[in-house]
């Protein structure tokens, strides 16, 4: 067999090993596009519950202002002082951070 024969199946094989290692390399990235969307989706499950969870004099506001109502307007709708609305939105946010923080030192152990 002739040089010109394996330098042309040397080519062939290496063209094909470059084919493979590009397919190997998209696979991955698609089953890590695939595990983050699936954690993303578990923590929007998580923060959810954690969000229902809340008294509902805490949640009903809370909720409001995260859809992006001002707090007058959720104060009025509401019929509740400006302060208390202002109250409950931070005391909502303040709890949902201390249960992110157990279940993130939860998630450690």
């Amino acid at each position: 067999m002739s040089v010109h024969y394996f330098k042309h199946q040397f080519h062939k094989l290496h063209s094909q090993l470059r084919n493979l290692t590009y397919k190997l390399t998209q696979q991955q990235e698609a089953v890590k596009v695939h595990q983050e969307e699936t954690e993303a989706s578990i923590i929007t499950l998580d923060l959810t519950g954690m969000v229902e969870d809340l008294d509902i004099a805490l949640r009903i506001p809370y909720e409001m202002y995260y859809v992006g109502h001002p707090c007058k307007d959720i104060a009025r709708i509401l019929k509740l002082p400006l302060g208390d609305v202002k109250n409950s939105i931070s005391f909502a946010q303040k709890e949902l951070k201390e249960k992110i923080e157990r279940r993130r030192l939860g998630a450690r152990a």
